[in-house]
């Protein structure tokens, strides 16, 4: 999975009151999310492993190199919906 967000995009990233679970995490110049921590979750602890999972599987599009090449907070809400 790669997901495509820009730098503007993450910043605006806020999570929503009650849409959960939402985690925290740092965003890497390269993409990559690191220091994932489940902020909150309904119900708590069924779904943490696999949210943290799928951050850890995600690419965010890295800074362009005319950039200064920094890791950047970011929240990112992830919602489990199951389907038949």
């Amino acid at each position: 999975m790669k997901w495509s967000l820009t730098e503007e995009a993450v910043q605006r990233i806020r999570p929503l009151p009650g849409l959960l679970p939402r985690s925290g995490l740092t965003l890497g110049p390269d993409g990559r999310a690191t220091g994932i921590l489940v902020a909150a979750a309904e119900p708590a602890g069924t779904f943490d492993r696999a949210a943290v999972a799928a951050l850890q599987a995600a690419r965010y599009e890295p800074l362009p190199k005319s950039v200064p090449q920094v890791t950047r907070p970011a929240k990112q809400r992830v919602t489990f919906k199951l389907s038949n």
